[in-house]
C-alpha cells in the first residue's frame, strides 16, 4: 500500500511543469522579459500607459484572463478585450495561449515568484515587496502556456509570504488587504472546432441581445460547456 501511495505521489509530482519567468513578458516584474523590449517610448504612451490607466480606473474585483497568442500578439488581444469591449477570445487547441495576470496601482511591488502547470490546473504565485519610497506601482504579465488540448482549465493565483528580511522590520507575513489589488483566480475553456463554431453562434445571439461585458461572456461560456441545453440554447 505504501509503495503504491509513494508511486502516485512521485508520478503526480513529475507531471508538474514550471513555466520559466524568463519566458514571460511583463511590466515591472524582475526576472521576466520586459515589455519595453518591443515597445518604444512613443508606443508606451499610446498603448501600455492607456491600458494601465484603464485597468486602474475600471477596476472591479477583476479576474485574470486567457487570450490567444504570445508576447505582443497576446497584449493586443488583451487590449481589445479590456479596453475596446470586444468579446473574449474563443480559445483553440491550434493556437498558442497566454494567461494575463495584472494589478491595479498598489503601495507595494507585486513580483511573480513562479508559474506552474499540472494537468488542467495552473498556479500563479506572487510575492509582495515593499517600495523604498512612498510610490504606487502597477504590474502586468503575459504568461505563455503554448497550445493546450480541448477542455476546462483552472488558474489559481496565490500570494506567498513576504521575505523574512521584510518581516524582520515589521511587515506582516502576508497582507490580505493587498489581495484586492491583484486580479483573482479564473477559469478558461479550450474548444475543439465543433464547439468553437457552436459557441460563435451562441455569442452572436448574445451580442444581438446587447450582452457585451467580459464577465457575462465568461459566465455564458461556462454554462455552454457545462450544459449546452442551458440558457444560451434557449435564446
Amino acid at each position: 500500500m505504501w509503495k503504491s501511495l509513494l508511486f502516485l505521489l512521485l508520478t503526480g509530482a513529475a507531471h508538474a511543469e514550471e513555466i520559466p519567468l524568463k519566458s514571460i513578458w511583463a511590466w515591472n516584474m524582475p526576472g521576466t522579459r520586459d515589455l519595453k523590449e518591443f515597445d518604444d517610448s512613443e508606443a508606451q504612451q499610446k498603448i501600455i500607459q492607456p491600458l494601465l490607466n484603464h485597468i486602474r480606473e475600471s477596476w472591479n474585483n477583476d479576474h485574470g484572463v486567457a487570450v490567444q497568442g504570445e508576447g505582443l500578439e497576446a497584449l493586443q488581444h488583451f487590449i481589445r478585450i479590456e479596453m475596446d469591449g470586444e468579446k473574449p477570445d474563443l480559445l483553440s487547441p491550434d493556437v498558442p495561449i497566454s494567461l494575463v495576470f495584472y494589478t491595479k496601482h498598489a503601495g507595494l511591488f507585486v513580483h511573480l515568484h513562479s508559474v506552474e502547470q499540472k494537468g488542467n490546473r495552473f498556479v500563479i504565485r506572487y510575492q509582495l515587496v515593499p517600495h523604498r519610497e512612498r510610490v504606487s506601482t502597477q504590474h502586468l504579465a503575459l504568461i505563455p502556456v503554448g497550445k493546450l488540448s480541448p477542455g476546462k482549465y483552472v488558474v489559481n493565483i496565490e500570494q506567498l509570504p513576504m521575505e523574512k528580511q521584510y518581516q524582520d522590520i515589521g511587515y506582516p507575513k502576508r497582507m490580505s488587504e493587498q489581495v484586492k489589488n491583484v486580479c483573482n483566480s479564473f477559469q478558461f475553456i479550450v474548444l475543439n472546432k465543433r464547439q468553437g463554431n457552436e459557441m460563435s453562434v451562441a455569442f452572436s445571439r448574445l451580442h444581438d441581445l446587447g450582452v457585451a461585458d467580459r464577465r457575462t461572456w465568461r459566465r455564458h461560456e461556462r454554462e455552454f460547456i457545462g450544459d449546452r441545453r442551458h440558457r444560451i440554447a434557449k435564446l
